[in-house]
């Protein structure tokens, strides 16, 4: 715990990870790295698709120009009978399968969202109701010394979870600094440890009569949030989509590639690439696109290296609030002092203005 610890390492620890800020890149270096991430939205992901649907557009060209060589070459006449009520059954069936895929990890994708959004704004939240609601008069010492402990283990938190949704492998080198502050186990470190340490605080403040018991009702109510925002995004990153459901598309969007050369063969003859590797690569880049949306939280969800959403410039975002919010706290005081004196001024002033419309009445 934070309060056992001697008061100079406490300050040692503290000043450690607020350094972590200038281990962030500039605000102009993140901004351009998401706009760069957004740009690639477009052209990183056609490129990607392409690339991964290639095997599949070997394949049916290579069905396609097949099928053209027997239609000239070998009097197969079967093209030309071909009906095309066929490829409305296939067709709609195929539409079917690819809305009700596209939707589930669209939806999945917007679920990852908003619940790494919710663990940002329940750490702010959380952090702010036990600065603004803790009572510094009789402890100062100890109050504040807990209020840079939650800061320390809210950003913890947030990099912990971040970097196991990222599937980090190497975790101690962003987690350390912070993680000194408990003489925490990284390797074995999870957000419930962190939210654990956050409530016996808080029950320390309350048996020493730093907070009122109302307040920390609200203060367990953030924490029950956010770890429910916690489990939300553990729940989305162990849940995969059922494989059987993702054979059977694979398997119908081949079945109905291979269908459209034959439509096509007798107009298209040696041309028969083009209406083949356009379908192909629409329908299985389709699919990809699916599966890409079903790992929202993965660093190379766009293409290597760019991220749906860029959670860790989201962490430095968070820490540099968190700091804000402690220190805002800590100058609480110096405020009131500084408001009231400009009461009193605001007072005075008015009492002047007010003696002189008296005077030119009276005059």
């Amino acid at each position: 715990m934070a309060i056992v610890l001697p008061k100079q390492t406490c300050d040692d620890v503290v000043r450690d990870a607020r350094k972590m800020l200038s281990m962030a890149p500039p605000r102009a270096d993140l901004n351009d790295g998401f706009i760069q991430t957004m740009s690639s939205l477009g052209s990183s992901v056609l490129v990607e698709a392409l690339i991964a649907v290639r095997w599949w557009v070997l394949l049916t060209n290579v069905w396609a120009l097949f099928l053209v060589y027997l239609y000239k070459y070998q009097s197969y006449s079967e093209p030309e009978e071909f009906d095309v009520s066929s490829f409305r059954v296939v067709g709609v069936a195929i539409s079917f399968l690819l809305v009700h895929r596209t939707t589930v990890a669209y939806g999945y994708f917007w679920e990852a969202i908003s619940a790494w959004a919710g663990i940002m704004v329940h750490i702010r939240a959380l952090l702010l109701k036990i600065c603004c609601c803790s009572n510094p008069k009789s402890q100062p010492g100890l109050v504040q010394t807990i209020r840079e402990a939650c800061a320390l283990r809210l950003v913890m938190l947030a990099t912990c979870q971040r970097l196991k949704l990222e599937e980090c492998e190497q975790m101690s080198q962003e987690l350390a600094p912070i993680a000194a502050f408990d003489d925490l186990d990284i390797d074995t470190l999870t957000a419930q440890n962190i939210l654990s340490l956050i409530s016996v605080d808080v029950h320390l403040l309350l048996t020493e009569d730093l907070v009122s018991p109302p307040l920390v009702g609200a203060i367990l109510a953030e924490i029950a949030a956010l770890d429910a925002k916690v489990t939300a995004t553990d729940k989305l990153l162990d849940t995969d989509f059922p494989l059987p459901y993702a054979r059977l598309l694979t398997l119908g969007i081949l079945i109905f590639t291979t269908m459209i050369p034959t439509a096509f063969v007798a107009d298209w003859e040696w041309q028969i690439s083009l209406p083949t590797t356009t379908a192909t690569v629409f329908l299985f880049g389709l699919q990809y696109l699916g599966d890409r949306m079903l790992k929202p939280f993965s660093r190379d969800a766009v293409s290597s290296g760019h991220p749906f959403f860029c959670m860790r410039r989201m962490c430095f975002l968070l820490q540099e609030h968190c700091w804000k919010i402690v220190d805002d706290a800590t100058h609480a005081p110096e405020r009131k002092e500084k408001l009231l004196s400009q009461t009193r001024a605001n007072k005075v002033d008015s009492g002047e203005e007010a003696h002189a419309e008296v005077g030119a009445w009276v005059t």
